[in-house]
């Protein structure tokens, strides 16, 4: 219908216009259920702090997951940053500070 159509473009003019969207398959197969927990645990009325953790084994969805929902909330904040694989990145040299500068890159853009 008319409004699921304008509300698709709206989705994708957003997308293309945010700066901190990150790329995502369109086409994601059993993945509704997992991204609407995440919604209703996110309880974005509340006025506290969340920390939501993702664990599985790899390959199973995590960061997808996480992305469609970051990508979705995006234009809801005034700044965002997307941090993956914090764990391996950490290990690298200098790991530590190579996330506080991305962190700061990406808030600062």
């Amino acid at each position: 219908n008319e409004a699921h159509l304008i509300q698709n473009i709206v989705e994708q003019i957003s997308r293309t216009l945010n700066k901190n969207a990150r790329p995502i398959t369109e086409h994601l197969v059993g993945m509704d259920s997992h991204i609407g927990k995440m919604y209703r645990l996110l309880d974005l009325t509340a006025k506290e702090v969340k920390m939501i953790g993702i664990v599985g084994m790899g390959g199973v969805g995590k960061t997808t997951i996480a992305t469609v929902v970051y990508n979705k909330l995006l234009s809801d904040f005034e700044d965002c940053s997307f941090i993956s694989n914090v764990r391996e990145n950490f290990k690298q040299h200098n790991g530590g500070v190579a996330l506080q500068q991305k962190l700061i890159k990406d808030i600062l853009k």
